[in-house]
Protein backbone atom coordinates (compact mmCIF):
# COMPACT_ATOMS: atom_id res chain seq x y z
CA UNK A 1 0.00 0.00 0.00
CA UNK A 2 1.47 3.33 -1.08
CA UNK A 3 1.72 6.34 1.19
CA UNK A 4 -0.99 8.40 -0.53
CA UNK A 5 -3.59 5.62 -0.30
CA UNK A 6 -2.75 4.97 3.36
CA UNK A 7 -3.15 8.70 4.06
CA UNK A 8 -6.52 8.76 2.29
CA UNK A 9 -7.74 5.79 4.36
CA UNK A 10 -6.70 7.52 7.58
CA UNK A 11 -8.56 10.68 6.53
CA UNK A 12 -11.71 8.68 5.76
CA UNK A 13 -11.52 6.87 9.11
CA UNK A 14 -11.04 10.16 10.98
CA UNK A 15 -13.94 11.73 9.09
CA UNK A 16 -16.20 8.78 9.91
CA UNK A 17 -15.28 8.93 13.61
CA UNK A 18 -15.97 12.67 13.61
CA UNK A 19 -19.41 12.21 12.01
CA UNK A 20 -20.31 9.46 14.49
CA UNK A 21 -19.23 11.64 17.43
CA UNK A 22 -21.25 14.59 16.14
CA UNK A 23 -24.32 12.41 15.65
CA UNK A 24 -24.07 11.12 19.23
CA UNK A 25 -23.73 14.64 20.64
CA UNK A 26 -25.72 16.68 18.13
CA UNK A 27 -27.24 19.20 20.57
CA UNK A 28 -23.89 19.94 22.17
CA UNK A 29 -22.18 20.18 18.78
CA UNK A 30 -24.89 22.56 17.51
CA UNK A 31 -24.45 24.90 20.48
CA UNK A 32 -20.70 24.76 20.07
CA UNK A 33 -21.05 25.57 16.36
CA UNK A 34 -23.08 28.72 17.04
CA UNK A 35 -20.69 29.70 19.82
CA UNK A 36 -17.73 29.46 17.47
CA UNK A 37 -19.69 31.22 14.73
CA UNK A 38 -20.43 34.10 17.10
CA UNK A 39 -16.71 34.52 17.71
CA UNK A 40 -15.77 34.41 14.03
CA UNK A 41 -18.91 36.13 12.66
CA UNK A 42 -17.05 39.36 11.73
CA UNK A 43 -14.57 37.27 9.72
CA UNK A 44 -17.38 35.36 7.99
CA UNK A 45 -19.19 38.62 7.26
CA UNK A 46 -15.96 40.08 5.88
CA UNK A 47 -15.58 37.21 3.41
CA UNK A 48 -19.26 37.54 2.41
CA UNK A 49 -18.90 41.29 1.81
CA UNK A 50 -15.72 40.70 -0.16
CA UNK A 51 -17.46 38.07 -2.28
CA UNK A 52 -20.30 40.46 -3.16
CA UNK A 53 -18.01 43.42 -3.86
CA UNK A 54 -15.75 41.21 -5.97
CA UNK A 55 -18.52 41.03 -8.59
CA UNK A 56 -18.29 44.79 -9.13
CA UNK A 57 -14.49 44.77 -8.78
CA UNK A 58 -14.10 42.25 -11.61
CA UNK A 59 -16.31 44.33 -13.90
CA UNK A 60 -14.25 47.44 -13.22
CA UNK A 61 -10.93 45.63 -13.70
CA UNK A 62 -11.92 43.83 -16.89
CA UNK A 63 -13.97 46.53 -18.64
CA UNK A 64 -13.62 50.01 -17.15
CA UNK A 65 -9.96 50.16 -16.09
CA UNK A 66 -8.64 47.35 -18.28
CA UNK A 67 -6.44 49.84 -20.14
CA UNK A 68 -4.30 50.16 -17.00
CA UNK A 69 -3.53 46.45 -17.07
CA UNK A 70 -2.50 46.67 -20.74
CA UNK A 71 -0.05 49.50 -20.16
CA UNK A 72 3.59 48.80 -21.12
CA UNK A 73 4.73 50.44 -17.88
CA UNK A 74 4.81 48.21 -14.81
CA UNK A 75 4.03 51.09 -12.47
CA UNK A 76 0.82 51.83 -14.35
CA UNK A 77 -0.17 48.14 -14.40
CA UNK A 78 0.19 48.01 -10.62
CA UNK A 79 -2.44 50.77 -10.37
CA UNK A 80 -5.16 48.50 -11.77
CA UNK A 81 -6.12 46.89 -8.46
CA UNK A 82 -5.94 50.03 -6.23
CA UNK A 83 -7.90 52.17 -8.71
CA UNK A 84 -10.57 49.49 -9.28
CA UNK A 85 -10.87 48.79 -5.57
CA UNK A 86 -11.16 52.48 -4.75
CA UNK A 87 -13.86 52.90 -7.40
CA UNK A 88 -15.72 49.90 -5.96
CA UNK A 89 -15.72 51.43 -2.48
CA UNK A 90 -16.81 54.83 -3.80
CA UNK A 91 -19.66 53.33 -5.85
CA UNK A 92 -20.91 51.21 -2.94
CA UNK A 93 -20.81 54.04 -0.40
CA UNK A 94 -22.33 56.41 -2.96
CA UNK A 95 -25.24 54.04 -3.54
CA UNK A 96 -25.86 53.77 0.21
CA UNK A 97 -25.70 57.55 0.70
CA UNK A 98 -27.98 58.17 -2.31
CA UNK A 99 -30.47 55.64 -1.03
CA UNK A 100 -30.54 57.19 2.43
CA UNK A 101 -30.73 60.72 1.00
CA UNK A 102 -33.66 59.87 -1.28
CA UNK A 103 -35.69 57.49 0.89
CA UNK A 104 -35.25 58.78 4.44
CA UNK A 105 -36.97 62.17 3.94
CA UNK A 106 -40.08 60.46 2.59
CA UNK A 107 -40.12 57.94 5.44
CA UNK A 108 -39.64 60.70 8.00
CA UNK A 109 -42.54 62.64 6.50
CA UNK A 110 -44.74 59.54 6.59
CA UNK A 111 -43.95 58.64 10.20
CA UNK A 112 -44.49 62.20 11.45
CA UNK A 113 -47.77 62.47 9.59
CA UNK A 114 -48.97 59.13 10.98
CA UNK A 115 -48.09 60.18 14.53
CA UNK A 116 -49.78 63.56 14.21
CA UNK A 117 -52.97 62.17 12.65
CA UNK A 118 -53.14 58.80 14.42
CA UNK A 119 -56.29 59.67 16.37
CA UNK A 120 -58.01 60.96 13.21
CA UNK A 121 -57.09 57.80 11.28
CA UNK A 122 -58.42 55.51 14.02
CA UNK A 123 -61.68 57.45 14.25
CA UNK A 124 -62.08 57.33 10.47
CA UNK A 125 -61.39 53.58 10.44
CA UNK A 126 -63.98 53.05 13.21
CA UNK A 127 -66.60 55.07 11.29
CA UNK A 128 -65.83 53.11 8.12
CA UNK A 129 -66.28 49.79 9.90
CA UNK A 130 -69.64 50.90 11.27
CA UNK A 131 -70.72 52.12 7.82
CA UNK A 132 -69.97 48.71 6.31
CA UNK A 133 -72.61 47.12 8.54
CA UNK A 134 -75.67 47.58 6.30
CA UNK A 135 -78.05 45.83 8.68
CA UNK A 136 -77.36 48.37 11.39
CA UNK A 137 -75.80 45.88 13.76
CA UNK A 138 -72.81 47.07 15.69
CA UNK A 139 -70.11 44.64 14.60
CA UNK A 140 -67.32 46.67 16.13
CA UNK A 141 -67.78 48.58 19.33
CA UNK A 142 -64.42 50.27 19.76
CA UNK A 143 -64.31 53.10 22.25
CA UNK A 144 -60.89 54.63 22.68
CA UNK A 145 -60.11 56.27 26.01
CA UNK A 146 -57.29 58.57 24.97
CA UNK A 147 -56.67 59.80 28.50
CA UNK A 148 -56.01 56.24 29.63
CA UNK A 149 -53.82 55.52 26.58
CA UNK A 150 -51.62 58.56 27.18
CA UNK A 151 -51.45 57.73 30.88
CA UNK A 152 -50.19 54.23 30.05
CA UNK A 153 -47.65 55.70 27.64
CA UNK A 154 -46.50 58.07 30.35
CA UNK A 155 -46.05 55.18 32.77
CA UNK A 156 -44.19 53.19 30.10
CA UNK A 157 -41.80 56.04 29.36
CA UNK A 158 -41.18 56.85 33.01
CA UNK A 159 -37.51 56.11 33.83
CA UNK A 160 -37.05 52.93 35.79
CA UNK A 161 -34.61 50.14 36.35
CA UNK A 162 -36.03 47.93 33.60
CA UNK A 163 -36.12 50.78 31.10
CA UNK A 164 -32.55 51.78 31.91
CA UNK A 165 -31.35 48.18 31.62
CA UNK A 166 -33.18 47.73 28.33
CA UNK A 167 -31.78 50.98 26.92
CA UNK A 168 -28.28 50.01 28.03
CA UNK A 169 -28.64 46.58 26.44
CA UNK A 170 -29.91 48.02 23.16
CA UNK A 171 -27.12 50.62 23.08
CA UNK A 172 -24.48 47.97 23.72
CA UNK A 173 -25.93 45.73 21.01
CA UNK A 174 -26.00 48.58 18.47
CA UNK A 175 -22.42 49.59 19.25
CA UNK A 176 -21.25 45.98 18.98
CA UNK A 177 -23.06 45.51 15.64
CA UNK A 178 -21.63 48.73 14.18
CA UNK A 179 -18.13 47.80 15.37
CA UNK A 180 -18.39 44.32 13.85
CA UNK A 181 -19.67 45.81 10.59
CA UNK A 182 -16.73 48.21 10.38
CA UNK A 183 -14.28 45.39 11.14
CA UNK A 184 -15.92 43.14 8.52
CA UNK A 185 -15.82 45.89 5.90
CA UNK A 186 -12.12 46.61 6.56
CA UNK A 187 -11.36 42.89 6.37
CA UNK A 188 -13.25 42.60 3.07
CA UNK A 189 -11.14 45.41 1.60
CA UNK A 190 -7.95 43.59 2.62
CA UNK A 191 -9.25 40.32 1.14
CA UNK A 192 -10.07 42.01 -2.17
CA UNK A 193 -6.69 43.71 -2.30
CA UNK A 194 -4.92 40.36 -1.77
CA UNK A 195 -7.47 37.93 -3.18
CA UNK A 196 -4.93 36.10 -5.37
CA UNK A 197 -2.74 35.40 -2.35
CA UNK A 198 -5.76 34.24 -0.36
CA UNK A 199 -6.62 31.86 -3.20
CA UNK A 200 -3.07 30.55 -3.36
CA UNK A 201 -3.04 29.93 0.39
CA UNK A 202 -6.33 28.02 0.17
CA UNK A 203 -4.92 25.91 -2.68
CA UNK A 204 -1.76 25.08 -0.72
CA UNK A 205 -3.80 24.06 2.32
CA UNK A 206 -6.00 21.83 0.18
CA UNK A 207 -3.00 20.16 -1.43
CA UNK A 208 -1.34 19.64 1.95
CA UNK A 209 -4.40 18.09 3.62
CA UNK A 210 -5.98 16.00 0.85
CA UNK A 211 -4.63 13.65 -1.83
CA UNK A 212 -4.03 15.29 -5.23
CA UNK A 213 -7.16 13.82 -6.84
CA UNK A 214 -9.40 14.90 -3.97
CA UNK A 215 -7.78 18.32 -3.85
CA UNK A 216 -8.42 18.86 -7.56
CA UNK A 217 -12.04 17.83 -7.08
CA UNK A 218 -12.44 20.27 -4.19
CA UNK A 219 -10.98 23.10 -6.25
CA UNK A 220 -13.33 22.25 -9.10
CA UNK A 221 -16.36 22.36 -6.77
CA UNK A 222 -15.18 25.66 -5.30
CA UNK A 223 -14.76 27.09 -8.80
CA UNK A 224 -18.26 26.00 -9.80
CA UNK A 225 -19.69 27.42 -6.56
CA UNK A 226 -17.86 30.71 -7.06
CA UNK A 227 -19.20 31.08 -10.61
CA UNK A 228 -22.74 30.13 -9.59
CA UNK A 229 -22.92 32.51 -6.63
CA UNK A 230 -21.31 35.36 -8.58
CA UNK A 231 -23.75 34.91 -11.45
CA UNK A 232 -26.61 34.69 -8.96
CA UNK A 233 -25.64 38.03 -7.41
CA UNK A 234 -25.44 39.60 -10.87
CA UNK A 235 -28.85 38.17 -11.74
CA UNK A 236 -30.37 39.42 -8.49
CA UNK A 237 -29.10 42.95 -9.11
CA UNK A 238 -30.38 42.86 -12.69
CA UNK A 239 -33.77 41.56 -11.59
CA UNK A 240 -34.07 44.24 -8.88
CA UNK A 241 -33.23 46.96 -11.41
CA UNK A 242 -35.85 45.65 -13.85
CA UNK A 243 -38.47 45.46 -11.08
CA UNK A 244 -37.69 49.00 -9.92
CA UNK A 245 -37.91 50.35 -13.48
CA UNK A 246 -41.24 48.60 -14.15
CA UNK A 247 -42.59 49.88 -10.83
CA UNK A 248 -41.53 53.44 -11.69
CA UNK A 249 -43.02 53.19 -15.18
CA UNK A 250 -46.33 51.81 -13.88
CA UNK A 251 -46.59 54.40 -11.12
CA UNK A 252 -46.02 57.19 -13.65
CA UNK A 253 -48.67 55.76 -15.99
CA UNK A 254 -51.25 55.43 -13.19
CA UNK A 255 -50.11 58.74 -11.66
CA UNK A 256 -49.29 57.42 -8.18
CA UNK A 257 -47.47 59.87 -5.91
CA UNK A 258 -43.86 59.47 -4.71
CA UNK A 259 -42.99 57.31 -7.72
CA UNK A 260 -39.21 57.80 -7.51
CA UNK A 261 -38.87 57.07 -3.79
CA UNK A 262 -41.17 54.04 -3.83
CA UNK A 263 -39.58 52.55 -6.97
CA UNK A 264 -36.09 52.78 -5.48
CA UNK A 265 -37.37 51.28 -2.25
CA UNK A 266 -39.06 48.41 -4.12
CA UNK A 267 -35.86 47.71 -6.08
CA UNK A 268 -33.65 47.70 -2.96
CA UNK A 269 -35.97 45.58 -0.82
CA UNK A 270 -36.36 43.09 -3.70
CA UNK A 271 -32.74 42.04 -3.01
CA UNK A 272 -33.93 40.54 0.29
CA UNK A 273 -35.95 37.36 -0.35
CA UNK A 274 -39.46 36.73 1.01
CA UNK A 275 -39.68 39.55 3.55
CA UNK A 276 -38.04 42.24 1.39
CA UNK A 277 -40.85 42.80 -1.14
CA UNK A 278 -43.42 42.87 1.68
CA UNK A 279 -41.48 45.62 3.47
CA UNK A 280 -41.25 47.65 0.26
CA UNK A 281 -44.98 47.29 -0.42
CA UNK A 282 -46.00 48.26 3.12
CA UNK A 283 -43.79 51.36 3.19
CA UNK A 284 -44.98 52.31 -0.31
CA UNK A 285 -48.62 52.02 0.78
CA UNK A 286 -47.92 54.20 3.82
CA UNK A 287 -46.26 56.85 1.66
CA UNK A 288 -49.32 56.97 -0.61
CA UNK A 289 -51.86 56.58 2.20
CA UNK A 290 -51.05 60.04 3.53
CA UNK A 291 -52.18 61.64 0.29
CA UNK A 292 -54.96 59.32 -0.85
CA UNK A 293 -56.30 56.08 0.74
CA UNK A 294 -57.96 55.11 -2.56
CA UNK A 295 -54.67 55.42 -4.43
CA UNK A 296 -52.95 53.41 -1.71
CA UNK A 297 -55.41 50.58 -2.29
CA UNK A 298 -54.94 50.79 -6.07
CA UNK A 299 -51.16 50.83 -5.59
CA UNK A 300 -51.39 47.66 -3.51
CA UNK A 301 -53.28 45.92 -6.32
CA UNK A 302 -50.74 47.19 -8.87
CA UNK A 303 -47.64 46.15 -6.92
CA UNK A 304 -49.07 42.71 -6.07
CA UNK A 305 -49.76 42.13 -9.77
CA UNK A 306 -46.25 43.31 -10.62
CA UNK A 307 -44.77 41.03 -7.98
CA UNK A 308 -46.74 38.07 -9.38
CA UNK A 309 -45.35 38.73 -12.87
CA UNK A 310 -41.86 39.22 -11.44
CA UNK A 311 -41.93 36.00 -9.43
CA UNK A 312 -43.22 33.80 -12.25
CA UNK A 313 -41.76 35.38 -15.38
CA UNK A 314 -38.91 37.85 -14.77
CA UNK A 315 -37.14 36.08 -11.88
CA UNK A 316 -36.93 32.61 -13.49
CA UNK A 317 -35.79 34.08 -16.80
CA UNK A 318 -33.23 36.60 -15.54
CA UNK A 319 -31.80 34.76 -12.54
CA UNK A 320 -32.18 31.34 -14.16
CA UNK A 321 -30.28 32.46 -17.24
CA UNK A 322 -27.53 34.06 -15.15
CA UNK A 323 -26.88 30.87 -13.15
CA UNK A 324 -27.51 28.52 -16.08
CA UNK A 325 -30.69 26.93 -14.72
CA UNK A 326 -33.99 26.30 -16.51
CA UNK A 327 -36.86 28.46 -15.21
CA UNK A 328 -38.71 25.44 -13.78
CA UNK A 329 -35.71 24.44 -11.65
CA UNK A 330 -35.40 28.02 -10.38
CA UNK A 331 -39.02 28.00 -9.20
CA UNK A 332 -38.59 24.58 -7.59
CA UNK A 333 -35.37 25.74 -5.88
CA UNK A 334 -37.10 28.82 -4.45
CA UNK A 335 -40.09 26.80 -3.18
CA UNK A 336 -38.08 23.92 -1.71
CA UNK A 337 -35.45 26.27 -0.26
CA UNK A 338 -38.14 28.37 1.41
CA UNK A 339 -39.80 25.30 2.92
CA UNK A 340 -36.49 23.94 4.21
CA UNK A 341 -34.69 27.06 5.39
CA UNK A 342 -37.11 29.99 5.30
CA UNK A 343 -35.66 33.27 4.06
CA UNK A 344 -32.09 31.95 4.00
CA UNK A 345 -33.28 28.89 2.08
CA UNK A 346 -34.88 31.10 -0.57
CA UNK A 347 -31.69 33.15 -0.85
CA UNK A 348 -29.36 30.15 -1.17
CA UNK A 349 -31.71 27.73 -2.96
CA UNK A 350 -30.98 28.97 -6.49
CA UNK A 351 -27.14 29.17 -6.33
CA UNK A 352 -26.88 25.83 -4.50
CA UNK A 353 -29.16 24.24 -7.11
CA UNK A 354 -26.95 25.74 -9.82
CA UNK A 355 -23.87 24.17 -8.22
CA UNK A 356 -25.54 20.76 -7.96
CA UNK A 357 -26.93 21.06 -11.49
CA UNK A 358 -23.47 21.80 -12.93
CA UNK A 359 -21.79 19.01 -10.95
CA UNK A 360 -24.43 16.50 -12.04
CA UNK A 361 -23.97 17.51 -15.69
CA UNK A 362 -20.19 17.11 -15.31
CA UNK A 363 -20.70 13.68 -13.76
CA UNK A 364 -23.05 12.61 -16.56
CA UNK A 365 -20.56 13.80 -19.17
CA UNK A 366 -17.87 11.74 -17.44
CA UNK A 367 -20.10 8.65 -17.41
CA UNK A 368 -20.72 8.70 -21.16
CA UNK A 369 -18.62 6.15 -23.05
CA UNK A 370 -16.31 7.52 -25.73
CA UNK A 371 -17.78 7.63 -29.20
CA UNK A 372 -16.65 4.80 -31.45
CA UNK A 373 -14.89 5.84 -34.58
CA UNK A 374 -16.81 4.98 -37.69
CA UNK A 375 -15.04 3.11 -40.42
CA UNK A 376 -14.57 4.99 -43.62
Amino acid sequence: MDKQRFKAILVLIAFGVLLFTLAQNFALAWRAFWKIYGIFSPVVAGFCIAFVLNVLLRVLERRVFAFLGRSPHAAVRRLLRPVSLGATIVLMLGAVVLLVWVVLPGLQKTILSLIQNLELYLDSAQNLLHAIDRNGRQLFNIQLDWEMIFEKLKELLTPGDNLVETAAGVTTSVIRSVTNLVISFCLSIYILARKERVGQLATRLSDAIFPPKVSRKIRHICKVANNSFSNFITGQLTEAAILGFLCFLGMKIFQFPNATIISILIAVTALVPVIGPIIGEVIGCLLILIESPIQALLFLVFVLTLQLIEGNVIYPKVVGRSVGLPGLIVLVAVIVGGNMGGMMGVLLGVPISSVLYTLVLDWLDGQQPPKEETET
